[in-house]
């Protein structure tokens, strides 16, 4: 059977009139509606002289005090004294100059691992050290210390020194109790 043509219109279909507007235009139109509705209320957002959000409850304004960073009370307990001296000069390139017991302290870590790797390397190097783990404050942070043991001898103490030094290992020279 044959089809029948004569009803078909010219424009391509038995539709008349416009189309409207494509799918990828609604979309473009909705996404850029919603991003200046959302930027708008951004930049309304009252903030404080110090940044913080600006909170108003039952006609009263309170400002957020809960911060979300503690390292501002953390660092001043961690403060570590550091002899005046030119910069990129070790504090006592010399070593230890007074009688007595010394330790060495290659580093301080968070975790084992790292403490374990250098005390391997102080190894290879003919320096033995042992990891100290301390507790330095309530917060329960536990670090771990390489440390040399207590020397009296300045001359091993001295070439102990040297060794880290060369091999760019700082340790930090401590009179033992």
């Amino acid at each position: 059977m044959g089809k029948d043509y004569a009803t078909r219109s010219r424009n391509g279909g038995g539709k008349s009139g416009s189309r409207g507007m494509p799918g990828w235009l609604w979309a473009v139109v909705g996404l850029t509606a919603g991003l200046l509705l959302a930027t708008s209320l951004y930049l309304h957002k009252p903030l404080s002289q110090d940044g913080h959000e600006v909170v108003e409850e039952e006609g009263a304004v309170i400002e957020e005090e809960e911060s979300r960073f503690d390292f501002y009370e953390m660092l001043p307990n961690y403060e570590v004294k550091v002899p005046a001296g030119p910069p990129g000069e070790p504090a006592n390139p010399g070593g230890p100059q007074q009688a007595g017991a010394y330790v060495i302290q290659a580093g301080s870590f968070r975790t084992f691992g790292d403490a374990d790797r250098l005390k391997a390397s102080m190894a290879m190097l003919g320096v033995e050290s042992h990891i100290e783990k301390s507790k330095p404050d309530d917060k329960g942070d536990i670090w771990y210390r390489v440390r040399t043991a207590a020397e009296q001898d300045l001359a091993i103490v001295n070439e102990q020194l040297r060794l880290l030094r060369e091999n760019r290992i700082e340790g930090v020279l401590i009179k033992a109790n």
